[in-house]
């Protein structure tokens, strides 16, 4: 999108950066200080604003056809092996007003707590639209950004989404829906539920940095050790 629009996503972070550098759950930017783009993620331990919470980076242009690199956070802490289902609309800045991001975070793992809105403004007026892929959990080209974790049922919309047209709200697409990944095993787990045809293109091979692909049987048994380890009344002592 080259203006207004929502990212949304469910997942479960295990860890965060120790410095500031940010684990991106979608990202359609290089990492350039100044590349136009934009990233969604969780901050590291060492974040000067705060340290395990959802950050929208918009990298674009002001007004006065500045450069412009805006961080904008949620200061809605992100618990480690915890599910959620996260939102961030975002809203360009125009003449008559700032910008706006509208975080919406819901943590899934309890049914009472209340699905969390924050609201915080920014100068960001236009151009943060580039060539490049949407990444899902990381960034293009970069190794210092991989989100940890699990990530499913991402959306991007046009538009800024309201509370009654998230997914939260409306598991469905619609008219406004750009892409929306399922990872379903029907039809295909990378294809685009929304019907546009942007099926997922997955990395076939890791950078020289990182270790070989890890065995799939392995690390079956280390999501099902973890779902022991997080189940009810697993763990007590008398």
């Amino acid at each position: 999108p080259a203006a207004d629009f929502t990212i949304e996503a469910s997942f479960v972070i295990r860890s965060v950066y120790e410095s500031g550098a940010v684990r991106q759950i979608a990202a359609k930017w290089d990492g350039g200080e100044l590349s136009p783009g934009w990233a969604f993620g969780v901050t590291g331990r060492q974040s000067k604003r705060k340290p395990q919470t959802l950050v929208m980076q918009l990298i674009g242009l002001d007004h006065a056809g500045r450069p412009i690199h805006e961080r904008i956070f949620s200061d809605q802490t992100i618990q480690l092996d915890k599910p959620y289902m996260a939102s961030a609309a975002v809203a360009l800045a125009t003449a008559e007003k700032p910008g706006e991001v509208r975080f919406y975070l819901k943590d899934v793992s309890n049914d009472d707590e209340p699905l969390l809105i924050a609201h915080a403004p920014h100068r960001v007026a236009r151009g943060i639209a580039n060539t490049l892929p949407l990444t899902i959990g990381g960034q293009s080209g970069k190794v210092d950004s991989r989100f940890d974790g699990l990530i499913d049922d991402v959306r991007i919309s046009q538009g800024a989404l309201g509370v009654e047209q998230i997914l939260f709200t409306a598991e469905s697409g619609n008219q406004r829906t750009m892409g929306y990944w399922r990872f379903e095993p029907v039809p295909d787990v990378f294809a685009d539920a929304s019907g546009h045809g942007r099926s997922i293109r997955p990395l076939l091979k890791r950078p020289a940095d990182e270790t070989a692909a890890a065995d799939p049987e392995h690390q079956a048994w280390i999501d099902f050790c973890h779902i022991l380890l997080n189940s009810n009344e697993f763990l007590y002592t008398e």
